[in-house]
């Protein structure tokens, strides 16, 4: 446990390590509660009385998820797929290649639509959320069961991940292609970006807590 502990990957999660090792050698029993635990331990430490996890790669992994987590809440945010290349050309840690940014957004989102039979499942498009906030983030808190509040709305216009690196975006209308949000990528790359994305910094972190 203590080599876990001293993984990069934790050390770069934003966990808070006091109690981390206690509580994970008493309920980290298999990997649902590991991950779990992992998770409480995080949204604990912000203060936060629930937790929800945004690595996309777990989008490839929405229906393991499910088993462990019965009734659990799958949000699929799809943003249009020339506005996710474009950003990803800009980070150090993703290909530089177009054509591989686009399969790999591809990818994720066909591989998150195969939970959509689930009625806790909810796709909500990103152009959509920036234009219309209130009505989408009602969306989202009558899938979760919470109540909506107006200060949800407000944007805090920059986020602080676990190092002190900031992303600070601004977005505009984004436009998508097709209603079932993992339209043709080749068709949307062809045609002329909708929306506009500037990101400066580069920044990061996995887990977040609500």
């Amino acid at each position: 446990m203590t080599e876990y502990l001293a993984t990069q990957r934790v050390r770069k999660s934003g966990l808070d390590p006091n109690g981390l090792e206690e509580r994970l050698l008493r309920d980290a029993t298999s990997y649902p509660a590991l991950f779990a635990s992992l998770m409480e331990h995080f949204a604990a430490a912000q203060g936060k009385p629930r937790w929800g996890e945004k690595s996309p790669q777990h989008s490839l992994f929405t229906e393991t998820l499910c088993e462990w987590f019965p009734g659990a809440a799958i949000i699929h945010l799809v943003r249009d797929p020339r506005e996710v290349v474009a950003s990803l050309q800009l980070v150090p840690w993703a290909s530089n290649s177009v054509i591989t940014n686009a399969i790999t957004w591809r990818r994720y989102n066909q591989a998150a639509r195969r939970s959509s039979h689930r009625p806790e499942y909810l796709m909500v498009h990103y152009h959509d959320l920036v234009n219309h906030p209130e009505r989408e983030l009602r969306r989202i808190c009558s899938l979760l069961g919470e109540e909506y509040s107006p200060a949800a709305c407000q944007d805090a216009g920059l986020w602080h991940g676990p190092s002190d690196r900031i992303w600070r975006v601004q977005c505009c209308s984004l436009g998508t292609d097709g209603d079932d949000g993992v339209s043709d990528v080749a068709e949307a790359l062809r045609s002329p970006s909708a929306g506009v994305c500037k990101e400066s910094s580069a920044g990061g972190g996995s887990s977040s807590a609500s």
